[in-house]
């Protein structure tokens, strides 16, 4: 069931930056391609590289496999809930960030006219 809501908020979140950025004049591709990886990097792959280096450190340590599955099943859930939270954290501060026009340069004023023969 979490897959599915960090699945759907993913798919919201770069639908809105992508839609925001390209509104702003940025680069909208840029902005969708960092929301996705980071989506998909902090929902996705972080907790499994979490469960792997807890799984080898309690095998590590002595345990047995069963006693290393048990530990790491009963924080698993912890550990998706964590790293949900923080990827949508994430997202959000990369939509604000998306939606914020780009400063106009400061315009040049116009060169003084020319004085014709040292005469004002």
């Amino acid at each position: 069931m979490l897959s599915i809501l960090g699945i759907v908020v993913i798919v919201v979140a770069s639908i809105h930056t992508y839609r925001s950025a390209r509104d702003c004049g940025r680069r909208a591709g840029l902005w969708l391609t960092a929301v996705l990886v980071l989506g998909i990097g902090l929902q996705f792959i972080l907790p499994v590289v979490i469960g792997m280096v807890m799984a080898v450190v309690y095998l590590a340590m002595g345990s047995t496999q069963m006693q290393m599955m048990e530990a790491v099943t009963s924080w698993s859930v912890l550990i998706g809930i964590v790293c949900m939270v923080v990827s949508i954290v994430c997202m959000l501060m990369i939509a604000k960030r998306a939606a914020v026009v780009p400063d106009e340069p400061p315009i040049q004023p116009p060169p003084p006219p020319p004085a014709f023969g040292g005469q004002v």
